[in-house]
């Protein structure tokens, strides 16, 4: 409706591309915050009788202030989101700290290909491979049980994929490069 004096009136900026958007702004918003704007009233005579109405518009600052935060609000789970679905690194995480850890574990000569990512919002996997001298089986389950407690007590890690190897890494399984503390946040590819 672009009669004279309607507020809602995308017309009243004149023509060309500037004058449509000034219109469109003018139209959905830019008219509430204009102080010698028409009496719009004239044109809401029957909404504003219904009580309701009158508080719900009376309280427009507070229903912008509360979209507002659900805007900013929302970012953070979006962001987290995207990161989970894409598989990503957890950010709270030292990847520094938790290789020391792994290194620490009587038996292990060395750590590569390192792998973590986030499962869920409080859920994290890892898989590596782990180099430990070529010891028997019933040996290397106690530095599995080692590594994968250090992992879930102090990293909160309960979902582990690890690879015992017996070879230097340099010629085992197409692996290239060990991962050391300096590479611990690299990935390569293999």
């Amino acid at each position: 409706s672009d009669k004279h004096d309607d507020p809602h009136s995308p017309n009243m900026h004149g023509g060309g591309l500037l004058g449509m958007f000034k219109g469109l702004w003018h139209a959905h918003m830019g008219w509430i915050f204009n102080g010698d704007g028409p009496n719009i009233y004239r044109y809401i005579t029957d909404l504003q009788k219904d009580g309701t109405l009158r508080v719900l518009s009376s309280l427009f600052p507070l229903w912008v202030l509360i979209g507002l935060l659900i805007l900013w609000s929302g970012t953070a789970i979006v962001r987290e989101t995207v990161s989970i679905l894409l598989e990503g690194t957890p950010r709270d995480l030292d990847m520094s700290a938790m290789l020391r850890d792994v290194l620490g574990v009587h038996g292990v000569r060395g750590v590569h290909d390192l792998h973590v990512w986030s499962i869920g919002s409080e859920m994290h996997a890892l898989s590596c491979h782990i180099a430990i001298a070529d010891i028997p089986p019933s040996a290397s389950e106690a530095i599995l049980r080692s590594v994968k407690e250090r992992l879930a007590v102090h990293f909160r890690i309960h979902h582990t994929t690890i690879q015992f190897e017996h070879e230097n890494c340099e010629t085992a399984h197409g692996c290239l490069i060990p991962v050391t503390l300096e590479e611990a946040h690299h990935r390569h590819e293999h």
